[in-house]
């Protein structure tokens, strides 16, 4: 059962709780049944949403990192756009990645390309002619 499926017998559920009183009795089993397989699929599911959510604060914590670097080095209008947005709680993924990948490109041309290089393993003493 999917998380969707869960949901719509806890509604259920909710609804035989609320409209009890009209019909006179309630659907115990129908109750029991569906709070024990939604805690058995939280169960299931838990450590994984748990990682989930330590990525995402991980990435959204990257995003700011670098947004603040932009800020410093005098970013524009993407670094109040973007903070707006990753302080929104956003959950598309797609979408934060594309943010992400404007940072990059912004910090790319503001530093030359040197955050990329060091990024990848450039160390202190190579210089960035280098790799020309």
């Amino acid at each position: 059962m999917n998380i969707d499926e869960h949901i719509k017998n806890l509604k259920d559920a909710q609804q035989a709780l609320e409209s009890a009183p009209q019909k006179g009795f309630v659907d115990l089993d129908l109750i029991g049944i569906t709070l024990k397989q939604a805690r058995e699929f939280l169960e299931e599911i838990s450590p994984r949403l748990s990682l989930g959510i330590k990525l995402t604060e991980d990435f959204r914590k990257r995003i700011m990192a670098r947004l603040r670097v932009l800020k410093m080095a005098g970013g524009g209008a993407l670094v109040s756009q973007a903070e707006k947005t990753v302080n929104a709680d956003c959950l598309d993924y797609e979408f934060m990645k594309s943010i992400e990948k404007d940072i990059e490109d912004q910090l790319d041309r503001i530093f030359g390309g040197y955050i990329r290089m060091q990024n990848s393993g450039l160390n202190k003493n190579q210089k960035l002619e280098d790799f020309h």
